[in-house]
């Protein structure tokens, strides 16, 4: 949430004008058209796990060159449009389908009402925490380079564990 709210004062407290800021946040939202659709099928193709782990990847790598994109690195911007849009259209095409591959079908809706409970304080409190760091440093990278590496132990931790099989899924 954090993301959403501060992108354009990050990158106008770095050196991009509104209108700067303004284009590369559009033109982040209108590569998440076709890209959900095609994050979903791709997911499809080499499996929803294996998309989760590289989105993560992907995101973490994303956010940490969003971190240090300026106008004086400009040979960023490619490297941040082929990694954190994809990333993120990824893990919104994939994550209710992860509920439903780890946990089952029979209490996905009790999972995912539980889910987003859990998400709502950290939605909340993300961005004033994020706002309180740029008012003491002056500058919002810290708070990015945190979210990219707390995003990369998610990849971490999926890779670590291991879906159950439908056998176990069935007995629940």
């Amino acid at each position: 949430m954090s993301w959403i709210v501060h992108q354009v004062p990050h990158l106008q407290n770095v050196g991009f004008t509104l209108q700067g800021a303004a284009l590369i946040t559009g033109a982040y939202g209108l590569f998440q058209v076709p890209l959900r659709f095609i994050c979903g099928w791709f997911g499809d193709i080499i499996g929803r796990r294996r998309l989760y782990v590289i989105a993560y990847l992907l995101q973490s790598l994303g956010m940490l060159i969003f971190a240090w994109l300026s106008p004086d690195r400009m040979w960023l911007l490619p490297a941040y449009f082929l990694t954190f849009p994809f990333a993120h259209a990824a893990w919104v095409a994939m994550f209710m389908t992860l509920i439903a591959d780890y946990f089952g079908t029979r209490y996905f809706a009790t999972i995912r009402g539980l889910t987003s409970t859990m998400m709502m304080p950290l939605g909340f409190a993300t961005p004033i925490i994020a706002g309180w760091t740029f008012d003491e440093l002056g500058s919002y990278r810290l708070v990015f380079t945190c979210y990219a590496l707390i995003t990369l132990s998610g990849a971490v931790l999926l890779l670590l564990i291991r879906r159950p099989t439908w056998a176990q899924l069935a007995s629940r």
